[in-house]
């Protein structure tokens, strides 16, 4: 996931946002029926972002990876993969920045 030559300011902020697109996915993919619902009664993507912000709380960039989902990416199975993935990615966060100067 890291790249040992990559400064570490950078490593952190590619570590945090793919930690925060990861938190996005998990919070759609909770209610996978709702998020079909509202991508059903959407008249479009631009729409369907929009509301995914509103009703999910999600920010721009993790209604737009949830709308990236390929269907096949919502079983159960494949939502448990997802949060082990959220999980590593914020072990990595947290040893990242500990590392940093001042980190705790």
């Amino acid at each position: 996931m890291t790249d040992p030559g990559e400064p570490l300011d950078d490593q952190v902020r590619r570590a945090q946002d793919r930690l925060d697109i990861l938190d996005g996915l998990v919070r759609a993919l909770e209610d996978p029926h709702a998020l079909l619902d509202l991508l059903l009664r959407t008249d479009d993507a631009e729409a369907a972002r929009q509301t995914l912000q509103n009703e999910f709380g999600l920010t721009e960039i993790q209604a737009m990876a949830a709308l990236d989902l390929q269907f096949r990416r919502v079983p159960a199975r494949e939502l448990q993969k997802i949060i082990a993935d959220r999980d590593e990615v914020a072990a990595v966060v947290a040893q990242l920045t500990s590392a940093q100067p001042g980190g705790s």
